[in-house]
């Protein structure tokens, strides 16, 4: 069995590559790059890279919710992006395409339905995402991470599976040293990072210092620059503040248990990958919401994370910096819970695509 994986949701993508490799051939085909008009590579393609997973890069276009300037070169590229897509399915010639949202999804479904390839979809929000509400019209089996999601597709094709979780979240490493007995924070806004978030702890981070060990993720965006400032900021700080910040780009696959282990409040946006994480760790978060988004998507996300687990929510918009640091102090005072223990997501998702696969190999025989 060869799987083809795509999508803008590399988390859970990467929780069954880890699951199915030994057991299957495939090939992910994604964004070589973070964003567009960047030359910052993506999370998706460096880890691929790492770890020698076939990529096959997509350029499509997408028709963009606020105009850009990038708005009219992205909708002439999707034509070009269905034509590629139709090539690359050709070529790689996968027995099933999962798919995990997002619009570089959209032309390799497409092009899987027109040459007859099955398709599995998997939603990973509350608020299911535009693309896979357009996508679920040709897709054979679609997989929802909550209950609250079965709304928005059709029923005799929704199974429940959760949300995969990479094994790597429960794994801790002998990787970072940090002095005994003071509090950690992780800081991070996803693969890509987050300016908003960079900025709000750079402001503080010389009174966060003081109190607690810093570990920022800060992505790697050529436009802001994040990385670089603050790493000269960091050169600045006395050695003994230096030492308490772990500033990194990026927290590997083979890193990011000994962080989330280490922590005792993280500081996040509120993506659906980050939220299941949390949860299963039973990690408290100060959770900033990306404003606006899908629906407001991540306000959604992080207001489910408060019920379950021992969260607080900044808007981003409204924080203040004395807001900002009694939040934290308050948090890592607060007692970590959480109502969900167990994430069995992995091995459902790949149950469903081995009996899509037979179900292919059966309809071929008759």
């Amino acid at each position: 069995m060869k799987i083809l994986i795509t999508g803008g949701h590399f988390s859970p993508a990467y929780a069954l590559i880890q699951y199915m490799k030994e057991k299957t051939k495939i090939v992910v085909a994604g964004r070589k790059y973070a964003f567009e008009g960047d030359n910052t590579l993506s999370y998706e393609f460096e880890t691929c890279q790492k770890e020698g997973i076939a990529f096959v890069p997509i350029s499509s276009g997408r028709i963009q919710r606020r105009l850009t300037r990038y708005t009219f070169t992205s909708i002439l590229k999707i034509p070009n992006g269905l034509a590629s897509s139709i090539a690359i399915i050709k070529k790689e010639k996968p027995d099933v395409v999962v798919s995990f949202g997002g619009y570089l999804a959209v032309p390799i479904v497409i092009s899987a339905y027109l040459l007859k390839i099955p398709i599995v979809l998997h939603e990973q929000t509350l608020h299911a995402g535009y693309a896979n509400k357009f996508l679920a019209r040709f897709a054979s089996v679609i997989c929802i991470s909550y209950k609250e999601s079965e709304q928005y597709f059709p029923k005799e094709k929704i199974v429940f599976t959760g949300l995969p979780i990479r094994k790597e979240v429960f794994e801790k490493k002998d990787i970072f040293k940090f002095p005994q007995g003071d509090k950690v924070i992780y800081v991070t806004g996803g693969s890509a990072g987050a300016h908003a978030i960079n900025s709000l702890v750079e402001k503080n981070l010389e009174k966060l210092l003081k109190k607690y060990i810093i570990v920022h993720q800060t992505g790697d965006t050529v436009r802001y620059k994040d990385f670089e400032r603050l790493s000269e900021f960091k050169k600045s700080l006395p050695k003994n503040m230096s030492e308490r910040y772990i500033l990194k780009k990026y927290i590997f696959p083979d890193e990011i248990g000994t962080v989330y282990y280490s922590s005792d409040v993280v500081i996040s946006r509120s993506g659906a990958n980050t939220i299941a994480e949390l949860l299963v760790l039973s990690k408290k978060a100060l959770l900033i919401p990306l404003p606006g988004g899908q629906s407001g998507e991540q306000l959604g996300n992080a207001e489910y994370f408060v019920q379950h687990g021992v969260g607080q929510i900044l808007i981003q918009d409204d924080i203040t910096d004395e807001g900002f640091l009694q939040t934290i102090d308050h948090l890592i005072s607060a007692k970590a819970e959480s109502s969900i223990s167990e994430n069995t997501a992995t091995e459902k998702l790949y149950t469903i695509i081995q009996s899509v696969y037979e179900k292919k190999k059966h309809t071929k025989k008759t």
